[in-house]
């Protein structure tokens, strides 16, 4: 109970993440496209690898960037620099 307490507590820090995270996945599919234009195979095997590589990197990014918040009380792009 009181770890659901202490993220309620740090709740805008991690709606503040929730918030940047989906920007980066919606800019990564955007990126990627949806495969129904008329471009070529090279460009799209080079949006999709483009693409991927920003999903890795947010991922590696951010993996601890939740704990951070919630532990330490940092804000969202702290969080993100302290978890690096």
């Amino acid at each position: 109970m009181r770890a659901l307490a202490v993220a309620l507590r740090r709740l805008p820090a991690v709606a503040r993440y929730a918030v940047l995270s989906t920007l980066v996945g919606l800019l990564s599919g955007l990126i990627r496209g949806n495969g129904d234009n008329d471009e070529s195979i090279a460009v799209s095997i080079l949006r999709a690898i483009l693409a991927a590589i920003i999903d890795v990197v947010w991922f590696f990014a951010t993996f601890l960037t939740l704990p951070v918040i919630v532990e330490e009380g940092l804000g969202t792009l702290a969080a993100i620099r302290r978890s690096l």
